[in-house]
């Protein structure tokens, strides 16, 4: 029986069943094999301080996905301000300029209307049939919701299910 290493092609003997010793000795001197500290990748040294190795930081795409993780997590329009997230954004990168929570939620509607965008484009293109279901739902301040939801199957034959539309039914009190 016999190894191969998968970064050079080299083939080895192995020394008994269940063991690759050969194998693993090659590994720790194998020339194709680029093995990094993960810490390494993120951080470098300069001048004896630690700085963000990514000199190609652009304040745009930081808050597309800082609005980007505030819808996906449900998380509060403040996050943003929150002292400790400011903290590790100014470690992070010291070039970061603080934002309010307004700034955050033009982020959010922007993200918005390009995925609506996105999403008319794809029904449009779209090949297959699409279900249309409504969910009606009151909320804990007792306002009452219809949705309007797209079911579809993708080509992966994963059943798929987007929102589409949200109304706020009026209130009769």
């Amino acid at each position: 029986m016999f190894c191969k290493c998968k970064k050079c092609g080299q083939v080895y003997p192995r020394e008994s069943k269940h063991e690759i010793g050969n194998l693993k000795r090659h590994l720790a001197n194998c020339k194709k094999r680029n093995f990094k500290d993960i810490g390494q990748l993120l951080l470098k040294s300069r001048s004896g301080s630690l700085g963000n190795r990514r000199p190609d930081f652009d304040p745009e795409v930081f808050r597309t996905m800082i609005a980007t993780c505030i819808v996906k997590h449900d998380l509060p329009l403040q996050f943003c301000e929150y002292d400790g997230v400011r903290g590790l954004f100014c470690y992070l990168n010291p070039d970061v300029k603080v934002f309010t929570w307004k700034t955050t939620k033009h982020d959010v509607v922007k993200l918005f209307a390009c995925e609506k965008e996105k999403m008319k484009l794809f029904l449009q293109s779209f090949s297959g049939r699409v279900s249309f279901t409504t969910d009606c739902w009151t909320s804990i301040s007792t306002d009452s919701y219809i949705s309007l939801n797209a079911h579809y199957i993708d080509d992966n034959w994963m059943l798929r299910k987007k929102n589409l539309k949200l109304f706020l039914l009026a209130s009769s009190l």
